[in-house]
């Protein structure tokens, strides 16, 4: 809540646990105010959530609705893979049919590779899965849906897309 607050105008509620606006932008009926961490959505008021270095805090303003349908967000990448959630960081494992064309993601995600179809992938890691092809992205839960648990990201495409700077252009709209 402190990162947001230095950067916007803000108004909490709930003795400042949760934002009710930014830069005016206020809560109304059915739509809110929501955050992501590293590209999971937070399960506590920001108020309670303390960013490290390196951490994304992104804010959507969108109708409320299951919060479990919208818990991941890829547009975050290369989080969660570089801070995880909560300070906890899980391992990266990347399966590609070459490894040579993952390498320099390996090294920059310190990640480790695996060839497709060879040995088993441990449940407890994050994963990305390279496979060639038009692009596309989907990231999700390998397992049990909760922020920091694993994740898996599926990308059809040149791996060196996931080396830039902002790798995946999404459109972000505010509306009622």
């Amino acid at each position: 809540m402190q990162a947001l607050d230095r950067v916007a105008d803000v108004k909490t509620r709930f003795s400042g646990r949760y934002v009710r606006s930014i830069e005016g932008l206020e809560e109304h009926g059915r739509t809110s105010w929501f955050y992501y961490v590293n590209g999971y959505l937070a399960d506590r008021s920001a108020a309670e959530y303390r960013l490290g270095a390196g951490d994304l805090a992104w804010w959507d303003f969108r109708k409320w609705r299951n919060p479990a349908d919208d818990p991941l967000v890829v547009g975050a990448f290369p989080q969660p893979f570089e801070n995880g959630y909560g300070g906890k960081r899980r391992r990266t494992v990347i399966v590609a049919p070459d490894e040579s064309s993952v390498r320099a993601l390996a090294r920059r995600l310190h990640a480790t590779v695996s060839q497709v179809g060879v040995g088993m992938v441990a449940s407890d890691v994050n994963v990305i899965e390279v496979s060639p092809g038009r692009t596309s992205a989907r990231l999700e839960f390998s397992g049990a849906a909760s922020p920091g648990a694993p994740v898996t990201l599926s990308f059809t495409g040149d791996p060196k897309v996931l080396l830039r700077a902002r790798p995946f252009r999404f459109r972000y709209e505010v509306g009622g």
